[in-house]
């Protein structure tokens, strides 16, 4: 019996991409609930709506992070998640007035750079494991010494 594979790398993209919109979705949201809560715990139920919203984005996220990691290694989803710091620096800036200071834009920019590193060390190991599929095919045996040609 032979089982069917297909290509599931558009399928990951998407699901990786999703899981991003959610976390940082969830963050932010949920931010926009505590400054409701700045203003003192009688605004608690200005708040509950965003923080509810929010966790379940953050619950939702969970779920598809589970079945995407019965697709991918999490030694190469995890750091990719690792754009949501990016994402929630420039969203903070622009939504909440948070600073972005030479710190910050540092730690972006090498969290960028990190994830990079990774994505290009994960293509070229499958250009490596592609590369020794096929010349592994071409291989020639002396059968009568049974060395490698």
């Amino acid at each position: 019996m032979s089982i069917k594979t297909r290509n599931r790398a558009p399928q990951t993209v998407g699901m990786l991409v999703f899981i991003l919109i959610l976390l940082v979705a969830g963050q932010l949201i949920t931010k926009q609930g505590a400054r409701h809560l700045e203003l003192g715990w009688d605004h608690w139920l200005d708040a509950l709506p965003f923080l509810l919203f929010g966790y379940t984005l953050l619950f939702t996220r969970g779920l598809v992070w589970v079945a995407l990691l019965r697709h991918v290694a999490l030694s190469l989803a995890y750091p990719l998640v690792a754009l949501s710091y990016v994402a929630i620096i420039a969203a903070s800036h622009y939504l909440f007035d948070e600073a972005i200071g030479p710190y910050k834009l540092a730690g972006a920019g090498l969290i960028m750079l990190g994830v990079s590193v990774l994505g290009v060390s994960k293509l070229k190991a499958q250009q490596a494991e592609a590369a020794e599929k096929s010349t592994a095919g071409s291989k020639t045996v002396d059968v009568a010494t049974g060395e490698d040609n």
